[in-house]
């Protein structure tokens, strides 16, 4: 029995102790329950979210495109050298980045070996004056040595006649016979070879001639690369590079400088294929070095490849910068820039500011201001200002299609907390005073 009473003692002291436990975790708990912080309880009217609204209206807008492309001079050139000769002066002034008048020297190349070219050509020339002038006076030797040749045949024919006939009367011996015959061939002899010298005139004249032409050409070589020696600028511009230096040989088509004009420039910019269809010669272009947002230049567009680069799906035209006065803020050759590209054709259609959509969905305010999330589809992105919406903003969506109705207030701000059917309270946009519209990110 003594056991049995132990045992049972131990179970009720176990249990005892367990339900204690139990109350006390209850008590912990209720306390804590308690004393809970409540939340604060707040009026449905002001869970209203409030937003910003503008109207959506039709605009007149552009088409544009974005593209990129680098600078050049459309008047650059390089000078090379068309003689063979040793440089012999450079001027000192003559460094990279000096500007450069059309005609002024470069460098001069030394003028000795085609000097005496020159001067050889001209002796021969004077060798052949002579010569003509010779010709000349023995062509009139010839001449009257013919008409005594002449005279001197009659005379001969003459006296043969005669001693024939009297040979034919018995009167005139056979050997006088023959010698009058012998002198009449001697004078016809010295006839013809008096013709035909004087008939030789003419062609040696021609040879002289021909002769003489040749060395005139010659005096034309040469005084052409003596005018060679003095290499000068052919256009308007700056120095980028002036390759020789004093005492150098330099080689026909040896590269002596290259002058660039950077007034007027030209920038090719490559357009997605898909522009083909819709840009123009004469459409503006706004161009800024990459990167820097505060310089940009202007120009239009003023041929357009007619080919596409298939590898790239890109197509390129090539706009004409208008020169800036002030030189420091000219566009360099050679810089690599973005270029704006902006249609003069205006397109009326529904416009939204970049921030307003959100996946492809624009938040329209009912009339019971409600949202109601409409699905969208933007025909290409704009870059604008100054627009009767009320907004700062410069990046603009041009929405395709006209199922929007026009006037309906639209959400300015997209945002994932807004969901159709919520409650909201709309506002109006207003411009914020003292804000550049320059601070909007496009």
């Amino acid at each position: 029995m003594r056991k049995g009473s132990r045992l049972f003692l131990q179970i009720a002291t176990r249990v005892i102790v367990c339900i204690t436990l139990l109350v006390i975790g209850a008590g912990i708990t209720g306390a804590l329950v308690a004393s809970r912080p409540l939340p604060e309880r707040r009026d449905e009217a002001a869970l209203v979210r409030s937003v910003t609204v503008f109207p959506l209206q039709r605009a007149d807008v552009p088409r544009q495109w974005t593209g990129y492309g680098t600078a050049r001079a459309l008047r650059s050139v390089d000078v090379p050298a068309r003689i063979s000769a040793v440089v012999v002066n450079r001027p000192p002034h003559m460094e990279r980045g000096t500007v450069v008048r059309a005609g002024e020297v470069l460098v001069m190349l030394d003028p000795t070996d085609f000097e005496w070219q020159a001067e050889t050509s001209r002796a021969a020339i004077a060798v052949l004056d002579a010569e003509q002038r010779r010709l000349h006076v023995e062509s009139a030797g010839l001449t009257e040595r013919l008409e005594i040749a002449r005279a001197q045949l009659a005379i001969a024919a003459a006296d043969l006649a005669r001693v024939q006939d009297a040979g034919a009367n018995d009167a005139a011996m056979a050997r006088e016979i023959d010698a009058a015959r012998q002198a009449r061939l001697a004078a016809d002899r010295e006839r013809a070879l008096l013709e035909e010298s004087l008939a030789a005139i003419p062609a040696r004249r021609e040879s002289i001639a021909a002769q003489r032409a040749a060395e005139q050409a010659r005096l034309r070589i040469a005084e052409e690369q003596i005018a060679r020696t003095v290499i000068t600028s052919p256009i308007d511009g700056i120095l980028e590079s002036l390759d020789v230096e004093s005492g150098e040989n330099v080689q026909p088509g040896t590269r002596i400088a290259r002058l660039v004009d950077p007034r007027e420039i030209e920038v090719p910019l490559r357009l997605p294929s898909s522009a083909r269809r819709f840009v123009r010669p004469g459409d503006r272009v706004q161009v800024a070095p990459t990167g820097d947002a505060g310089t940009a230049w202007d120009g239009s567009v003023v041929r357009i490849a007619p080919e596409d680069d298939p590898r790239t799906r890109t197509m390129t035209v090539f706009a004409q910068i208008t020169a800036d006065a002030d030189a420091a803020r000219r566009i360099a050759p050679g810089q690599f820039v973005r270029g704006e590209v902006t249609s003069v054709h205006l397109e009326r259609r529904f416009i939204v500011p970049r921030r307003a959509v959100l996946r492809d969905r624009i938040m329209v305010v009912g009339e019971d201001d409600r949202l109601d999330g409409r699905r969208v589809e933007v025909a290409w992105p704009v870059v604008l200002e100054h627009l009767p919406s009320g907004l700062p903003d410069l990046a603009w969506l041009v929405l395709d299609g006209d199922d929007l109705p026009e006037g309906a207030r639209v959400v300015a701000e997209a945002s994932r907390r807004l969901y159709d059917g919520m409650q909201v309270r709309p506002a109006a946009a207003v411009r914020q005073p003292g804000r550049d519209a320059s601070e909007i990110p496009r």
